[in-house]
């Protein structure tokens, strides 16, 4: 796993996750790599248990801002980079700030703030690049893997 540094439990472990995996696994760079190369996507879930306690906005800002550099760092750019919300229900507790769809606007300010150039993709067309191009490989009869 991309490693922060020893005694920071909730940075020690980057939580990225590509779509679909098991809960249990990280990625280690390489890994996030080879997903970037061939299209991706991977995304930051907002989620405490992966990406690390948060007591408030400041510190959530802080962990997302943290793990977008870990991605730029072992992928060279966002081109695979996606969110994951799971405000369903599904995942407690979310990042302090991020109960609710609105709260997203917050999350929004602080990708293009730290990836201006980048934001338009993390926060859209990655994910909507991946979709359209399952959905077509599905419409052709294609296996989508």
């Amino acid at each position: 796993m991309i490693r922060r540094g020893a005694g920071n439990a909730r940075r020690d472990a980057w939580a990225s996750l590509p779509v679909g995996a098991p809960a249990s696994i990280g990625i280690e760079p390489a890994v996030a790599k080879r997903i970037h190369d061939r299209g991706g996507p991977f995304g930051l879930i907002t989620c405490q248990h992966w990406m690390g306690t948060t007591h408030g906005t400041k510190e959530s800002q802080e962990v997302i801002g943290w793990h977008l550099k870990a991605i730029e760092k072992a992928c060279g750019d966002h081109a695979a980079t996606a969110i994951g919300t799971d405000i369903d229900g599904f995942v407690k507790p979310t990042l302090a700030g991020f109960g609710n769809a609105p709260d997203f606007k917050a999350l929004e300010a602080w990708i293009r703030a730290n990836s201006p150039q980048q934001a338009e993709a993390i926060l859209h067309e990655n994910a909507r690049r991946v979709l359209k191009q399952a959905f077509t490989r599905r419409a052709q009869g294609t296996r989508v893997v």
